[in-house]
């Protein structure tokens, strides 16, 4: 079961259904609904193996920024202000 780490379980952060080993959501008005940390429907969705993504903006007006080429991050953190991070496929680091 895939976990929410705890920088993450905030009030004002919504999460999003994503398919298994995915990052496509699959559920309509995803970018508009809210699902925080402690949705049931989101917790039996990773209880079944499901997958989660975070949705930027809300309350909190979170940005995410979601490198896929490893040379590009490496250049854009150095950039960046130092923030909460949270590192998922070993080439991907997503900075919140």
């Amino acid at each position: 079961m895939i976990d929410i780490t705890n920088k993450l379980k905030i009030k004002g952060i919504n999460f999003v259904l994503l398919e298994s080993k995915g990052k496509r959501p699959f559920e309509v008005g995803w970018q508009k609904k809210e699902m925080p940390f402690n949705n049931p429907k989101l917790i039996e969705h990773l209880k079944n193996n499901g997958n989660y993504g975070v949705r930027g903006g809300g309350q909190k007006n979170l940005i995410i920024i979601d490198f896929d080429d490893e040379k590009i991050q490496e250049d854009a953190i150095k950039k960046l202000p130092e923030t909460f991070t949270e590192i998922g496929r070993a080439s991907c680091r997503e900075r919140v």
